[in-house]
């Protein structure tokens, strides 16, 4: 082989080697930009994955404040209904309290006036028998006839005043049968003429105001 072919060998044989670096450097090329479009690829897809989750944070974030929101409101409805009837409920006992607090001056004071008006009644009642004890003491001495009258007349006019009044004699005569509510014992005595606990005698006349007894009968009681 001449000069000439040697030359022309070891051309073709550096085209043939740039034509492969060529292509090498052409198949790395194309590697490394499908290297780096997978990378952007999957970087997108991270980012996107990552805002798909922010999203759904914050949409679940929106939905938990709303719902805090409605029991806060919820509950503001409910506190203000419990003030309003806390409220009723005070005017009402401050009411009740008030409306008490009259009733027990009123009734104190008409039980004052009634016990004063009864006092009044009984002593009007009683007037006219002291009159007459007045005017019999007048002629005790220089008249006994009038002065007997005069008891006699005041003893009478008692027994009316005592009946205007309501004020009954309790009855109670000798063989009576003793009642522990209506006569007070203050003796005993052995008497075969009388039954098992009976009246024997009487020492004072008791009295009662319908079933109120305002002095019970004194007496004696046999066996």
């Amino acid at each position: 082989m001449d000069d000439k072919d040697k030359q022309n060998s070891y051309d073709t044989e550096e085209d043939a080697t740039e034509d492969q670096c060529d292509a090498s450097t052409d198949n790395a090329e194309e590697k490394t930009v499908e290297d780096g479009a997978e990378d952007q690829s999957g970087a997108e897809t991270v980012e996107a994955s990552e805002q798909d989750q922010l999203r759904i944070l914050f949409q679940t974030m929106q939905a938990e404040n709303g719902r805090l929101h409605k029991d806060l409101e919820s509950k503001k409805a409910e506190s203000a209904r419990f003030q309003t009837q806390a409220n009723t409920l005070n005017d009402r006992l401050a009411s009740t309290v008030s409306e008490y607090e009259n009733y027990r001056r009123r009734t104190t004071a008409e039980k004052e006036s009634i016990s004063v008006e009864s006092s009044v009644n009984a002593i009007k009642a009683l007037l006219p028998a002291l009159d007459n004890f007045y005017r019999a003491m007048e002629f005790s001495e220089s008249n006994p006839e009038s002065f007997k009258e005069g008891v006699e007349m005041t003893f009478n006019q008692l027994k009316t005043a005592f009946e205007s009044l309501g004020v009954e004699e309790i009855h109670a005569e000798v063989g009576q049968s003793f009642d522990p509510a209506l006569h007070n014992a203050v003796a005993h005595v052995d008497d075969e003429d009388l039954g098992e606990s009976v009246v024997a005698e009487v020492f004072q006349k008791g009295y009662a105001i319908g079933d109120k007894v305002i002095r019970h009968t004194v007496v004696k009681v046999a066996n």
